[in-house]
């Protein structure tokens, strides 16, 4: 009567026991909502490996509680970033004319919504959750954003820098609240009723597709590379952070020496070096620097004091301390409000 049949395993609770009235263990799918919300619970089932025996318990639940609070926070954060629904489809950057760092991130969506939805349809839901999570919470959370936050906070509203990583930002969120939403069906209808990808339902759209007409194998080897010059980077400023010389990343000045191929790829990836290391000063020098795995880096406590509206280091006597770029953009700023 069926063309297919899914079948699962037992759902037993953290001693590894069948979950039954008998044994009184059992946990009622109503409390579960009433304490977590039901979008955990629907988390829950597709986060585990149902063909074998499944465990559930308040310790279990309380993890994936932490899981869907770094999903939907990341949510929260590109949100908040779309100009109160005023950055639209509409307002988004030709992809091709997006600078390269951001068409690298591009290139990870499009390969996550490819895996997820070919999951989708294997009934592989946990292969899904790993990826998107992943995604989420290490390319987006921990390394786009983290330096993208610059710019979305000190540029003009509609400087290109800025337009661009919206762009990014409103491509992301378009196509992962609609990955998710078979699963975490009421936060993707929440986030709907912000973005109006869908002015009845997201339940009603389609998964949507990332189209790139980009070598996406040679821009993945070129950030592998450039990337790893970065870790070592961060390597270097955690070392200073513990032996107490700074507190944070913008504290620091970095010297960088790397081979000639290596600074091509900076050349053309990176125009802001310390803007993407997230630093006050970055520089390359021919000079001999301390070793790590992929380059040679230096770091130093920048000079100068702390810019009141960047947080970066700065020598530039403007007024209010400021420092020359936002010195330039407060001007504007005020220009155009006269």
């Amino acid at each position: 009567p069926y063309k297919e049949v899914l079948s699962h395993g037992f759902v037993m609770d953290e001693k590894g026991v069948k979950m039954s009235k008998s044994q009184w263990n059992a946990v009622a799918p109503a409390e579960i909502t009433k304490k977590y919300g039901a979008d955990i619970l629907r988390l829950w089932s597709a986060t585990v490996d149902y063909q074998a025996d499944v465990s559930m318990g308040d310790k279990i639940l309380k993890q994936i509680a932490e899981n869907y609070r770094k999903v939907r926070n990341t949510f929260r954060f590109l949100l908040a970033n779309l100009d109160d629904n005023t950055f639209t489809k509409e307002d988004r950057v030709p992809f091709d004319q997006l600078p390269l760092l951001d068409q690298y991130m591009l290139v990870l969506l499009r390969q996550a919504e490819e895996k997820a939805e070919k999951a989708y349809l294997e009934y592989r839901f946990a292969d899904v959750v790993t990826s998107l999570t992943n995604l989420m919470t290490n390319d987006l959370s921990a390394y786009y954003l983290d330096y993208a936050k610059d710019i979305l906070y000190i540029e003009r509203k509609n400087d290109s820098e800025r337009r661009a990583v919206q762009t990014v930002l409103h491509t992301y969120a378009d196509v992962l609240v609609r990955l998710w939403a078979p699963i975490l069906a009421h936060t993707a209808e929440e986030i709907n009723d912000i973005l109006q990808l869908d002015e009845e339902s997201i339940h009603l759209t389609d998964f949507a597709k990332v189209e790139l007409e980009v070598d996406e194998e040679q821009i993945l080897a070129d950030m592998k590379q450039l990337l790893a010059v970065r870790k070592d980077v961060l390597k270097a400023l955690e070392e200073k952070r513990a032996a107490g010389e700074i507190k944070k990343s913008l504290e620091a000045a970095v010297k960088l020496h790397v081979d000639p191929e290596t600074r091509a790829l900076f050349d053309k990836y990176v125009p802001k070096l310390a803007q993407w290391l997230i630093v006050s000063d970055a520089e390359f020098v021919d000079d001999e620097l301390p070793q790590y795995e992929a380059s040679q880096v230096l770091v130093d406590k920048a000079a100068g004091h702390a810019c009141p509206r960047c947080w970066n280091f700065t020598t530039a006597e403007n007024e209010d301390g400021l420092c020359d770029r936002c010195a330039a953009i407060v001007a504007e700023e005020a220009a155009e409000a006269e």
